[in-house]
């Protein structure tokens, strides 16, 4: 008997390709290693950030429909996702640009988008918030960016998913993928456990393990696996509620690259979730196996310099973590159809952004699978683009 179409991955892109297809009355199994939200994975973890705050126009884009579709998928479902908090966006950086963009870039994309925005300078900056921010930073302050209850996000979607008929397969590791590349032969996907899944279609939703998978048909992409340091700091309690959302932009100046972020306080005692957004060589690597899971030494020690010279009121680290994020050479990732056989879609290089457009790219993952003319052009994802590097192995 066929499972329909077939998700490897129960991660974001996995539940939100189930979802959206399970909803189109498509049959829909996921087959998962752990379960959704997998610690060791890159949609672990209670937050994100969302913004429409980008120097790139096509993410900008995206993330407009996505904040629509965020607002639907609430009112349909109950559930609070979003909290329109505001993001900051200060510093010095200038127009050098960065994994996250730059401040200008940002400025010129939202005025050419109608996004509104303010422009605080450095006084203005420290008056607002518990901010040393440095000196001559520039300010640029999206009020409608908000924070994503991803870990609620995740079960919203896989559990919309699952009543909507799909199957969860959970503790499950695929072992071979077979058929593929002749167009004709039915796929089948084989499980560690012996069970072998007849698929119409497969969708390879699997993170930092997606070269694993592709290796089943004779390919590989471009994408090395950064293993990224986040934190919780506990801060004083009187300053809690004032803390923002915030990203600094500073010049690169090694194993940090000047990018630091934070997300608001939360809970009690009060922490913020803080990280830095970039990752030193020695946390890299092309297998997920080899990839460091205790943080750098010389990035945590940059972290707790950053945030006690340029933030008010933090004390000290109550934890930290590696997550993985999957890296493409142009910091943008992969969603299309494999040439060899347009049966097999592939999402990857998620490059730590791609959570805030989940309900848009499980639409366009559905439209693919479908064959169907995507709602957003997703042409800038696609997986023969020279940064991707798609070669046969």
């Amino acid at each position: 008997m066929s499972a329909g179409i077939v998700v490897v991955g129960g991660g974001m892109a996995g539940c939100a390709a189930a979802w959206a297809l399970a909803e189109r009355g498509e049959a829909c199994t996921v087959v998962e290693s752990t379960h959704p939200g997998n610690p060791a994975g890159g949609s672990s973890g209670t937050s994100r950030m969302f913004r429409r705050m980008y120097s790139d126009a096509y993410y900008a884009r995206l993330a407009r429909a996505s904040l629509r579709a965020w607002r639907r998928l609430e009112a349909d479902s109950g559930n609070t996702l979003l909290a329109e908090c505001g993001l900051l966006f200060f510093g010095d950086r200038g127009e050098k640009d960065s994994v996250e963009g730059n401040i200008p870039g940002a400025r010129r994309v939202m005025r050419e988008q109608n996004v509104p925005f303010d422009e605080p300078d450095t006084e203005r900056i420290a008056a607002r918030w518990p901010l040393r921010p440095p000196e001559n930073s520039e300010g640029l302050f999206e009020a409608t960016a908000g924070t994503l209850h991803s870990r609620r996000a995740l079960e919203v979607m896989a559990g919309r998913a699952v009543r909507a008929g799909a199957d969860f397969l959970n503790n499950e590791t695929v072992t071979g993928i077979h058929g593929a590349a002749s167009g004709r032969r039915p796929l089948t996907v084989t499980l560690r456990s012996g069970r072998v899944l007849a698929a119409d279609r497969v969708v390879l939703a699997a993170g930092a393990w997606t070269n694993r998978l592709l290796a089943h048909l004779g390919f590989r992409i471009r994408m090395e696996l950064w293993g990224m340091l986040w934190a919780h700091y506990a801060v004083d309690a009187s300053l809690a509620a004032s803390y923002p959302q915030w990203f600094c932009f500073k010049p690169p100046s090694g194993a940090d690259e000047g990018l630091y972020y934070g997300f608001p306080a939360e809970g009690d005692p009060p922490v913020i979730k803080t990280g830095v957004d970039w990752c030193p060589p020695a946390m890299r690597a092309t297998d997920p196996d080899r990839l460091p899971d205790a943080p750098d030494p010389e990035v945590a020690r940059l972290l707790d310099t950053f945030l006690h010279t340029h933030l008010t009121g933090v004390r000290h680290c109550v934890g930290r973590y590696v997550s993985p994020y999957a890296m493409t050479a142009d910091n943008g990732f992969v969603l299309d159809t494999v040439p060899a056989d347009r049966r097999i879609t592939v999402f990857a290089g998620d490059c730590g952004h791609a959570f805030k457009f989940a309900p848009v790219l499980g639409h366009l993952m559905a439209d693919l699978v479908l064959g169907r003319p995507p709602a957003i052009d997703p042409a800038p994802l696609s997986i023969t683009r020279d940064a991707v590097g798609l070669t046969a192995i």
